[in-house]
């Protein structure tokens, strides 16, 4: 066949094909949801997973430490010094597992900035080249060293204008001058957002195992990280036993019990987003799946359009490629603006999923396409195009098409061919069928989430954080004071009906300080300062004893209160009266008698069980236990409003300067907002499984629409021959409607089987709800037998209006 000749037929093919731009809409848009729907998933674990990170060699750094839970991997200064001579390791440094809140000042205004630590190996492991200057030295890395800092280029191009000679200037932390030495390049991204870095300063001989840290190491060429991790535990378990044996309690033991190991940096970054990412990989397959099966079917009803044509072709001795072409040549041109159509509606879909993805998505970046997920998006658009439309043809010229010409003016599909587009009506439904499960579930654990109480009530509350300066407030007396300055403004202020101030807010923050209690024994529980009326301003009910009032004074006996669950795990349920001291071994200090015992709170969440905590008054607590706690975070103020009341950002910033004019404050917030986060991931699932069940149940009732069109176009003389024998409308519809409904029957049943048999995978994401949940599988079925009829009820009414005089001329 001569080029100009086959190109003279594509042309032809589509300058046809765009004067009938329903089936050209109607194929586009059902490859386009199906590509769209894989591409916007390949774009978040290509961010997530797959794009190489910002460091040198990245693939031979490695994170060490140990899991407690909840997809974290830390580790502590003592463990960074016990592992220091392993051989496997080439370079290894330590940074802090949190940023702490701080006041910055690198002009005349303060403002609330993000802190991280690290020591001097941490950049040299990552082979992080400064935009500006350098790393910290060795010398500035010892306790007492001098006092310096990087900056990140956010801050750097923020504050100081991206001035090149930013080096050797001051930040002020906590009005402390920090010297500039670095500045970071602006492709560094790390785990936590931060504004500046100062080092660890970790000791040599330093023993510290609290886990707030990660250790990161650079491995040798040749090692694994299987096998440094073997090293790490056995080294680790030999120190804590020497530790337990030093000090003479077990203290240690929750260490014990983890298992140490060595894992890619990139587990940092990604987190527990792994697994949440490939089920909505296999949701958006899914949903690819029924748009090739649908243009399956389009095809094959294209065929049976143009039969009579293609029946004449063959009686003029045109080859089988000849007669595909046409179809093929549609393929083409469905294919590429499909490809198109996909990509556009994935770059739309993630513009609009930017503000919901978690950041471990998204490693501190905007989510892109990137240029080799639209070279993808072409190859799969025009792949599926082409082999579902050599599948339809087949289905259609390899004995499916009675064509006209040969079966007396009678057209059809055959026995072998109509079964197999029943076949895949079924397998739509089926896929259909496990992704609605999957939504319903989704649909009925948010439901279950939502009703469990936290044990606090969150309506009517503004929080905001405040982190006293370190220069003005020196130490816990200062703090004291300007916190009962701060609350006593607040609690003046129209509209207030109660203000309290604590270390953390009930729920969204963790902090485990050690305890010992009266026998010896070490724990590590939620660990909350609080001020006079926190209980009330929450409304965390006391269920024994008292709460914390305005009595408990520095010349008052120093009191604690402790969470139900802390009470039935360390005294079963008698804990008024008992006493604790804060700290572990030979660093225990300040004896505390519980007084009260609150209900629990699900600090972390609706999902976990509430963690023992234990309250202590901010009026008693000393200067050596405030010192540790102003690490971990700022203060954290909680005004109740009544009923229409409410001071704004901009009152709440007023009523401080009144107080403390330099001091700022920042995160100002509602308390539901803050309660809402807490159940953002388990919304976006449902969001996402949502939007695929949606386009699933969608395509499989134009699957289920373009089959039955197909099987009443094949089957118009059959009918016809029903009516001409006393067959009434109404028998025709319910013949074509009971088909129907049996292929979206069979198709459910495989469906739920599927479902099940993926129950294990699924339920890891599910909260309160069972797998066979009667409310989930009933709406399923309800929307896939409305779908079902909806889309079998056209074509139904086309087979009761056929003319049985028009069929029997054509016997």
């Amino acid at each position: 066949m001569q080029i100009s000749v086959l190109s003279d037929e594509v042309w032809q093919t589509w300058r046809n094909l765009f004067r009938q731009p329903r089936y050209l809409a109607l194929a586009t848009m059902t490859l386009a949801l199906g590509i769209g729907a894989v591409l916007a998933v390949c774009a978040l674990l290509y961010q997530s997973l797959l794009k190489p990170l910002p460091f040198r060699d990245y693939e031979r750094i490695v994170s060490i430490g140990m899991d407690p839970g909840g997809g974290e991997h830390i580790a502590s200064p003592g463990i960074l010094n016990e592992i220091a001579g392993i051989d496997a390791i080439e370079a290894m440094g330590i940074v802090s597992s949190y940023t702490r809140t701080v006041n910055l000042a690198a002009d005349e205004s303060p403002v609330v900035g993000e802190l991280l630590s690290a020591d001097q190996g941490f950049m040299e492991t990552l082979g992080v080249r400064m935009q500006q200057g350098r790393n910290f030295t060795k010398e500035e890395d010892v306790p007492n060293g001098p006092r310096v800092g990087l900056i990140s280029h956010p801050f750097w191009r923020d504050h100081f204008g991206a001035a090149p000679d930013v080096v050797g200037a001051s930040v002020f932390v906590e009005g402390i001058n920090v010297t500039v030495v670095g500045v970071l390049p602006s492709s560094f991204r790390w785990i936590n957002e931060f504004d500046l870095i100062v080092p660890m300063r970790v000791a040599p001989d330093s023993t510290d195992l609290d886990t707030n840290q990660h250790i990161v190491a650079r491995l040798r060429p040749g090692t694994s990280a299987e096998a440094l991790g073997s090293q790490t535990n056995a080294k680790v378990q030999a120190m804590l036993s020497r530790m337990r044996a030093q000090i003479g309690v077990e203290g240690y033991d929750f260490l014990s019990a983890r298992q140490f190991d060595a894992r890619p940096i990139r587990d940092l970054f990604s987190g527990n987003s792994q697994s949440t990412l490939w089920l909505f990989l296999c949701a958006a397959l899914c949903v690819l799946l029924i748009a090739s099966i649908n243009l399956a079917n389009l095809v094959l009803l294209r065929v049976v359009v143009r039969s009579h044509d293609s029946a004449v072709r063959t009686s003029l001795g045109a080859t089988p490629f000849r007669l595909a072409l046409p179809a093929l040549s549609e393929a083409l041109l469905v294919g590429v603006l499909g490809s198109i159509g996909g990509a556009l509606l994935a770059w739309l879909g993630l513009r609009a999923l930017g503000a919901l993805a978690p950041p471990e998505w998204l490693r501190g970046e905007a989510i892109t396409l990137e240029p080799i997920l639209w070279g993808v998006a072409l190859a799969c658009g025009v792949g599926v195009a082409l082999l579902v439309t050599v599948v339809g043809v087949w289905r259609g010229l390899s004995g499916g098409v009675s064509h006209e010409l040969v079966g007396g003016g009678r057209s059809g599909l055959s026995r072998g061919a109509g079964r197999l587009g029943q076949g895949l009506v079924v397998a739509q439904v089926a896929v259909a069928v496990v992704l609605l499960i999957g939504a319903g579930l989704f649909v009925r654990s948010l439901y279950e989430l939502s009703s469990v109480p936290l044990g606090f009530r969150s309506d009517g509350l503004t929080t905001f954080s405040l982190s006293p300066v370190k220069t003005l407030y020196t130490d816990v007396a200062a703090v004291k004071a300007q916190t009962d300055q701060v609350v006593r403004k607040l609690s003046e202020s129209s509209g207030t009906e109660a203000v309290a101030a604590a270390s953390h807010l009930p729920i969204g923050a963790r902090l485990n300080l050690p305890i010992t209690l009266g026998d010896g024994r070490s724990i590590q529980p939620q660990f909350r300062l609080v001020t006079a009326g926190y209980f009330d301003v929450f409304r965390v009910p006391i269920v024994s004893g008292r709460g914390i009032g305005t009595a408990d004074n520095m010349t008052a006996e120093p009191v604690a209160v402790v969470s139900r669950a802390f009470a039935d795990q360390f005294f079963s349920g008698s804990a008024v009266g008992q006493v604790v001291r804060m700290g572990r071994g030979a660093d225990v200090i300040d004896q505390l008698r519980i007084i009260g015992i609150a209900d629990d709170v699900r600090a972390f969440g609706p999902a976990e069980d509430a963690p023992p905590t234990i309250y202590i008054p901010l009026e008693q607590t000393s200067d050596a236990t405030w010192r540790v706690v102003r690490e971990f975070g700022p203060l954290r103020y909680a005004i109740r409003m009544q009923s229409g009341g409410g001071l704004g950002e901009a009152g709440l910033r007023r009523a401080v300067q009144d107080v403390s004019p330099t001091q700022p404050i920042a995160e100002v917030v509602s308390m539901d907002a803050i309660v809402s986060t807490m159940t953002a991931e388990a919304r976006l699932h449902l969001l996402l499984v949502g939007i695929f069940a949606g386009l699933a149940l969608s395509l499989a009732s134009v699957g289920i629409y373009a089959v039955l069109s197909v099987s009443v176009a094949s089957r118009e003389f059959e009918f016809g021959v029903r009516a001409a024998l006393g067959a009434t409308p109404p028998d025709l519809i319910r013949m074509t409607l009971r088909g129907a409904l049996i292929q979206t029957a069979v198709g459910i049943a495989i469906g739920v089987a599927v479902a099940l048999l993926l129950g294990a995978f699924i339920k890891r994401f599910l909260f309160g709800v069972a797998l066979w949940d009667p409310v989930a599988l009933l709406a399923v079925l309800l929307a896939l037998v409305v779908a079902s009829l909806l889309a079998a009820l056209g074509p139904a009414l086309r087979a009761a209006r056929v003319d049985p005089a028009y069929s029997l001329r054509s016997m």
